[in-house]
């Protein structure tokens, strides 16, 4: 009998309620949005475009401008350079007339660039400052000789031409 009123009962409640399921749950709210600060704007200069420089030929080696025999047409005299030496020679009969090397110099400087190379020194036993200054140019293939000796103020200057 328990069983049978248990029954009526939940009938019971069905009907009062109209035979209606409980409500479902309404939806928890959404979130509420989270309000960022907003960002600086930051200009970024623009970057220039890259330029590729196209491949130049190799350069000679500055150092080497100088080295070689040279006539200076002036005095018949044939200048032989290597490195941080130098002799001149007279041109037609060979004979030294003088040799500059590393004990006979004193202020001695050699300045290198792309294009020349600056070589100068004095010398005491001739009494005379030297500077020789070699070109690597297309235009420009001779070495400048100036001279300036103690004794004078008129110096020397003349372009020596390249022999070998």
């Amino acid at each position: 009998m328990k069983k049978v009123l248990f029954f009526l009962s939940v009938v019971l409640v069905l009907f009062v309620t109209g035979c209606k399921s409980a409500p479902a749950p309404e939806p928890a709210p959404a979130p509420a949005p989270v309000k960022e600060e907003p960002k600086p704007v930051v200009k970024e200069e623009p970057k220039p475009p890259v330029v590729e420089k196209p491949a130049e030929p190799p350069k000679e080696d500055p150092a080497k401008f100088l080295n070689g025999e040279w006539l200076d047409p002036n005095w018949n005299a044939k200048w032989i350079i290597s490195g941080s030496a130098a002799q001149i020679k007279d041109y037609t009969t060979g004979e030294s007339i003088h040799l500059f090397t590393k004990g006979k110099m004193s202020d001695e400087s050699d300045e290198l660039t792309d294009d020349t190379r600056v070589w100068s020194f004095y010398c005491a036993e001739t009494n005379r400052k030297y500077r020789l200054t070699g070109y690597n140019s297309k235009m420009k293939k001779n070495v400048l000789l100036q001279i300036d000796p103690d004794w004078t103020e008129e110096n020397y200057s003349v372009e020596l031409e390249k022999l070998k």
